[in-house]
């Protein structure tokens, strides 16, 4: 089947506390924009119609400080009250949000550094195959963003953010997922802590991907 006109939408998870790093990442500079500011232009030049923005942790601080980009046409924010509940439940909430689409990209914001490529990669996956999970590989490990069909929403909205994870339902349906290989290794690196936020930044800034 041939998924090329469906529609696919973006969730950008920017809902945490950012305890390791211990200031905002979503507010830090990358390059020349901000952290979330990065994010939301590596969704806008994937080609998603819509990105929704979930945002839980001083939501209110987040929307002052980049209010131009939240307030694009092509961005919707939405918030997580329950944000301490962890990532599913702020995935939850962008799912629910996004179920007009026929399929979400889900992307984290600990991740501006990862290409644009990338992006485009998963969502050609999606596009092109029956499968409603994708996922992307470097070497034997898979990382984000993951493409899932909006026809996953149900079992993910019924999942308990308390005692599961999102892995956790990626893991229990690995035949309906299909893995496709990229050339980045950023996709298997976070930054959650000021160290890790260091070391990204400067491989930015000098166009050197750390190994």
């Amino acid at each position: 089947m041939d998924r090329s006109r469906e529609q696919v939408v973006g969730v950008l998870l920017a809902g945490g506390t950012s305890r390791r790093m211990g200031r905002l990442k979503q507010l830090l500079p990358f390059g020349n924009h901000t952290v979330i500011e990065q994010c939301l232009n590596t969704f806008r030049e994937s080609g998603v119609s819509r990105t929704y923005v979930v945002l839980g942790f001083a939501a209110d601080l987040i929307r002052m400080q980049v209010a131009m980009s939240l307030a694009r046409p092509d961005v919707t924010v939405i918030e997580n009250r329950r944000y301490d509940d962890g990532m599913l439940s702020s995935a939850q909430v962008g799912l629910r949000a996004a179920r007009e689409a026929d399929g979400v990209l889900l992307g984290l914001v600990d991740q501006p550094f990862i290409p644009p490529t990338v992006f485009k990669a998963v969502i050609k996956a999606f596009q092109t195959t029956d499968q409603p999970i994708v996922v992307p590989r470097f070497g034997e490990k898979n990382g984000h963003p993951i493409a899932l069909s909006t026809a996953c929403c149900d079992e993910i909205l019924a999942m308990d953010p308390h005692t599961q994870m999102l892995r956790d339902y990626i893991r229990a349906h690995e035949n309906a997922r299909t893995a496709i290989s990229v050339d980045a290794c950023a996709i298997l690196r976070d930054m959650n802590d000021s160290e890790a936020y260091q070391r990204e930044l400067a491989a930015w800034e000098s166009g050197v991907d750390p190994v």
